[in-house]
């Protein structure tokens, strides 16, 4: 069987269509301090202060989208429309989509497409050649050879050849038979366990529709995982948008605060990383990918949504606390010459009045002053009079203390008789005027094991989230303009984020036209030799009109029973609700019964468009219900939130297409 060693999902090599930027590259300088890394032409481009101050490789606009950069304006919360799948990332060391994941006993993803698709028919005594196992070390040489056209360019490209191949692929003087299995010298040839293509995976579990069934062509049959390993490895040099650096170390290097030295390592930028996460989640509904985590391994996820626990305006000195770097002394106290000097004048001139009212001391130290001053006659103007000669002086005489003379120093500074602080740097970013700490959890899709059954109905069983920790730097008007993270932030935020726009590159001999059109039809889309069909018969409620009581929990509901029986191959709906303000609704599809099933049709809180009205869905698809039994009670149950608006469910019906 398919067996999994690493929870994560790792990638093996990464290439972005768009922008010409592979996993290894990360050129540019360390610091940033007067020039940031090149730009595409390769001219080195200013960035003005150290690197954090996103430069050219951390630009949000390379996103190519209409960005909201106002801090106030972007959304707290958002998560994207559309759903996307879990998969396994198809172990570089396990063949990739050529692991026979249903047993030694069934043809792989790859396997079965030569056979269905190629021409490719399995030679007699193919199923007893044994492919190469990582584990046991053993394999025929005959398996390779009988090999159809895809299955053998998986194998050669993506998949675990170099392992058996007879040559050193990494130079370490050991022969590929002894560096099989497990331990400390045993690295099959250099392929290491997180290599794999979960950056083919991540933009098609973006852009795809998830396979919901078998399918069955030339007489091969297709299973879910079947169908997706062949769309994810057309998508292995996939067309993206992407911001920031590579980094290549495996080891990462830091300066004495913390932060990492390699500007490739320290990306992406925390501005940066806010803008699009608010952006495309939090406005636009969109998933993209990210490398999540910073060092030479690389982990691609769809990233889906997002929460912001905290978000507060804070000062300067709060960001070089939590930034550990170096601040002015403000403790109040003299700190040279002059200052001392306009704490004396203060102690020894000050009126009355203006060491009680304008300096803010408290009577009995406004007594003690005045009593240091008189003498011990204790009368002003005589010839015993006293002037204060130090701050010690000052310090020492009760009850005047540190307090005491920090009051004086800042008056002192008011009046002009001691030099004013100097302004406190941010080293950072000479640019920003105002910062922001935020705490935000961001959720990303985790890879699952192959498997017949879809994970698009199951899918927070698949979503795991991180929490980071970062200051954004606003200029005056509050636009963002950088940021920094912030402590255990530092290691463990995206490497970079991308943006997939197309497929690209793949296996030549897979057509893509071909597997998506078997995608469409295990989602109900055109007749199949499996057993579906496109008949579908419409099942309308018959209690409509129902009234949608306004801001109640329990909300309504108006049922379609069926007595019809058979199983769902798949289900359409279609739903027509009149309401005011659609944003303040959720539309949910429930089946009763033993093992009651719900789907959720509509969210108007993470909906576009909020304040629209009325809520129409035509003929939607609705995973999550194959399999199922059709007869029983069906419930279209939708909620009002909110206060102020009303409406109706003035129609809607169910429109299954059974398996025969």
């Amino acid at each position: 069987m398919f067996s999994r060693t690493n929870a994560a999902v790792c990638v093996m090599a990464l290439a972005f269509g768009i922008v010409a930027i592979g996993c290894g590259d990360n050129t540019g300088g360390d610091d940033g301090s007067s020039n940031g890394p090149a730009t595409k032409d390769g001219v080195d481009k200013p960035t003005g202060g150290k690197s954090d101050a996103w430069n050219w490789r951390n630009d949000p606009s390379r996103f190519h989208i209409d960005l909201e950069y106002n801090f106030e304006n972007l959304p707290s919360e958002g998560a994207s429309a559309k759903v996307a799948w879990a998969e396994t990332y198809w172990p570089t060391y396990e063949d990739s989509i050529n692991a026979r994941w249903q047993g030694d006993d069934t043809l792989s993803p790859a396997e079965k497409y030569d056979k269905a698709f190629n021409d490719w028919t399995p030679p007699d005594g193919f199923m007893d050649l044994k492919p190469y196992d990582p584990n046991a070390c053993t394999w025929d040489k005959e398996y390779y050879d009988d090999l159809g056209p895809a299955a053998l360019w998986v194998s050669k490209n993506k998949g675990n050849w170099r392992s058996h191949n007879g040559v050193d692929d990494d130079n370490d003087g050991v022969a590929d038979k002894d560096e099989c299995g497990y331990g400390e010298d045993k690295d099959r040839d250099g392929v290491e366990t997180w290599w794999g293509v979960c950056h083919a995976w991540t933009p098609s579990a973006i852009l795809e529709d998830e396979p919901l069934g078998p399918v069955t062509r030339n007489g091969v049959t297709f299973d879910v995982s079947d169908l997706k390993a062949l769309l994810i490895m057309q998508y292995d040099s996939s067309s993206a948008y992407m911001i920031g650096d590579r980094c290549n170390e495996a080891d990462v290097e830091r300066d004495d605060t913390g932060r990492i030295n390699d500007e490739g390592c320290r990306d992406v930028n925390a501005g940066a990383f806010h803008l699009i996460v608010t952006n495309f989640l939090g406005i636009h509904k969109r998933a993209l990918a990210e490398d999540r985590v910073y060092n030479y391994e690389v982990w691609n996820q769809p990233v889906t949504g997002y929460t912001i626990d905290e978000q507060k305006e804070i000062s300067l000195s709060d960001v070089q606390e939590l930034l550990n770097t170096d601040k002015p002394d403000e403790s109040g106290l003299p700190q040279n010459q002059d200052e001392t000097d306009g704490v004396l004048r203060v102690a020894n001139e000050a009126s009355e009045t203006d060491l009680s009212d304008r300096v803010g001391l408290r009577g009995d130290e406004v007594d003690a002053i005045l009593a240091y001053r008189a003498g011990e006659d204790g009368m002003a103007g005589t010839s015993d009079d006293a002037t204060f000669e130090t701050v010690d002086d000052i310090m020492n005489t009760d009850p005047l203390g540190e307090k005491s003379v920090a009051s004086m120093l800042s008056w002192a500074r008011d009046q002009g008789w001691a030099p004013e602080l100097e302004p406190a740097i941010y080293s950072y970013n000479k640019d920003a005027a105002r910062f922001v700490e935020v705490r935000l959890t961001l959720e990303y899709v985790s890879e699952s094991s192959p498997s017949k059954e879809p994970t698009s109905p199951n899918i927070d069983r698949y979503t795991r989230s991180e929490r980071y920790h970062y200051i954004l730097e606003l200029d005056e008007d509050g636009k963002i303009i950088g940021g920094e993270w912030v402590g255990s932030s530092i290691t463990t935020h995206p490497d970079f984020l991308w943006l997939p726009t197309a497929p690209g590159g793949g296996d030549p001999n897979i057509d893509l036209d071909t597997v998506r059109e078997m995608i469409a039809e295990s989602r109900g889309g055109g007749s199949n030799d499996n057993g579906g069909t496109d008949a579908a018969t419409s099942y309308d409620a018959e209690d409509t009109p129902v009234d949608i009581p306004d801001a109640d929990v329990d909300g309504a509901s108006s049922e379609i029973t069926v007595n019809d029986s058979g199983k769902i191959d798949h289900l359409k709906v279609a739903v027509n609700i009149e309401h005011t303000y659609k944003g303040d609704l959720l539309v949910q599809l429930v089946k009763t019964g033993d093992h009651p099933v719900t789907a959720t049709l509509f969210d108007g809180y993470k909906a576009e468009n909020r304040w629209e009205d009325n809520v129409v869905l035509d003929d939607v698809e609705v995973p999550g219900f194959e399999g199922a039994q059709l007869n029983g009670t069906w419930q279209l149950h939708v909620v009002d939130s909110l206060n102020g608006d009303t409406g109706q469910i003035k129609s809607w019906s169910l429109k299954p297409t059974m398996a025969e």
